[in-house]
């Protein structure tokens, strides 16, 4: 059960709501980071939809609540309809109580316009708040407090909550119903050159283009030594499929129409990019599930096991432990210029906006948030989900031990005593790059960007929920996921947003 909470709370009054200096219940080292990062993205919200009723501040607050809690369904209920209780108090200070509604509803009492509070009036101080901190002080330190009942109640808890969130998206129906399943296959480099040196439209067969490569002075055995491997892959594939009792569709991934809409699953079978560039066509809650069929040569992390794919395909789907997740996509908007397609432009790790020649400088205006607009040069532009903070984003902003001793020695600080700490730190700071699959926030960085006299200094990295940019040079272009071009030419604008209505399913 999540209680929906009214509108427009303010970050000083949610800071006093949930008191971070008495956690109780906290077990997760991240948890108080987790928090203030959405605080932080509430606030931000709130400054962009002050005016808008629909504002989704109570989701955002259920988030919060979760995270913090950590995975304890029945304390994050209690803990939610005591918030909500709270609330209605502070938002009705006259009243000394106001009841949660039942859980039927699940809804707070509506409050109407003229006792909405704006988030001036939120942030003033009133004797109500104190109330409320010892209040939810006394809820945390109860949660905290050891007992053998709570401790049942916890594991009992932590049993729905495993059932609740492994339970599959309701695709085992679906199949059932459908039993379509399409195996997208990856162009592998045997593949790709057997359609180029083949001659009007015609495919090289095994044999003719082993004697060209052997021609072209290249040793054909180890490419297909690779494409037999790819293919006993997808055999093995299709069989695990066809064994559970759906009706299976093979495509080469060169082949892919620009959407697909009727098969109930769609399974990538190759590596990161090929799940990537099978998702692409993918707008509605299909599944896509990614198998490794290389792991010596691919890291699989946007596929199912990773560098250990499943054996058997039907049964991970259909066990009820498997793990599901709802990867967060860049919607591109592009203004202006042409897109040559008629289908929303998604992307689930990045999109970089750079010049179309690498050696040159990209020249763009940019807002972000809804900012004010600034003049930028930089040598690219690079804007990732959570899921792609674990790629570009991840190599770009990584620090390495050797930056962190340099560091130590330009501020006259002990230098760490062992190599091996300064790696520990250098970890540490990566792993802090990496954000959840489902965030709907953006993760930005400027690469190399121009600072002098002329292009003032700017933000280097940061999020955001949109970005806007505008075009000052003449022959750039937007990359999506390292697969997909749109000309980015002079005048031509893109915003870029997270759409939770794109986001992609797939298995943890």
């Amino acid at each position: 059960m999540e209680v929906e909470v009214p509108v427009l709370i303010s970050y000083k009054k949610l800071n006093r709501l949930i008191p971070a200096e008495n956690p109780g219940v906290c077990r997760n080292k991240a948890c108080l980071e987790n928090y203030h990062d959405n605080l932080d993205r509430v606030n931000r919200h709130l400054e962009i939809c002050e005016q808008k009723p629909e504002c989704h501040v109570s989701r955002l607050i259920n988030a919060i609540v979760r995270q913090h809690l950590n995975g304890a369904p029945n304390e994050c209920d209690s803990f939610m309809e005591a918030f909500a209780k709270q609330w209605n108090v502070m938002m009705n200070p006259v009243e000394k109580e106001v009841v949660t509604p039942p859980e039927s509803s699940g809804k707070p009492e509506q409050e109407t316009d003229g006792d909405r509070m704006t988030i001036a009036e939120q942030t003033t101080t009133n004797s109500s708040d104190v109330k409320i901190t010892a209040d939810l002080t006394s809820f945390y330190e109860s949660l905290s407090s050891p007992s053998t009942s709570k401790e049942e109640k916890r594991k009992a808890s932590s049993s729905k909550d495993k059932n609740s969130r492994q339970t599959p998206y309701p695709l085992c129906k679906r199949m059932k119903q459908e039993k379509k399943a399409l195996v997208v296959c990856k162009s592998t480099r045997w593949r790709h050159l057997a359609r180029e040196y083949g001659t009007n439209g015609s495919i090289l067969s095994d044999k003719e283009l082993g004697k060209v490569l052997w021609s072209k002075n290249i040793d054909p055995v180890p490419l297909q030594i690779k494409e037999d491997q790819q293919r006993k892959a997808e055999r093995r594939i299709v069989n695990q499929l066809t064994d559970g009792g759906m009706d299976v569709t093979t495509m080469d991934l060169a082949s892919l129409p620009t959407e697909l809409n009727e098969y109930a699953l769609v399974v990538a079978a190759g590596g990161d990019g090929t799940f990537l560039t099978a998702a692409s066509p993918v707008f509605d809650n299909t599944p896509v599930i990614g198998i490794n069929t290389d792991p010596q040569g691919s890291e699989g992390h946007l596929c199912a096991g990773g560098k250990n794919p499943p054996t058997d395909l039907m049964s991970v789907i259909n066990d009820k432990d498997t793990r599901w997740t709802r990867r967060s996509r860049i919607k591109v908007t592009v203004i202006g210029g042409k897109t040559n397609s008629d289908h929303p432009l998604l992307a689930v790790n990045d999109v970089l906006i750079a010049d179309t020649h690498a050696y040159k400088t990209s020249y763009y205006d940019i807002s972000i948030d809804g900012g004010p607009e600034m003049r930028q040069k930089s040598s690219g532009f690079l804007a990732c989900t959570g899921t792609g903070s674990t790629a570009w984003y991840k190599a770009v902003n990584r620090i390495s031990p050797d930056t962190i001793m340099r560091l130590h020695r330009a501020l006259n600080l002990p230098i760490p005593a062992l190599e091996s700490r300064a790696k520990e730190l250098a970890q540490q700071l990566n792993e802090e790059l990496i954000q959840p699959p489902d965030s709907q926030d953006l993760f930005f960085v400027v690469r190399e960007a121009v600072e002098n006299a002329t292009f003032s200094p700017c933000l280097h990295r940061g999020k955001a929920t949109t970005i806007r940019l505008k075009s000052r040079s003449s022959d750039a272009r937007v990359t999506l996921d390292g697969n997909r071009h749109i000309d980015f030419g002079l005048g031509t604008e893109v915003v870029l947003e997270i759409d939770p209505d794109y986001a992609i399913t797939t298995l943890l």
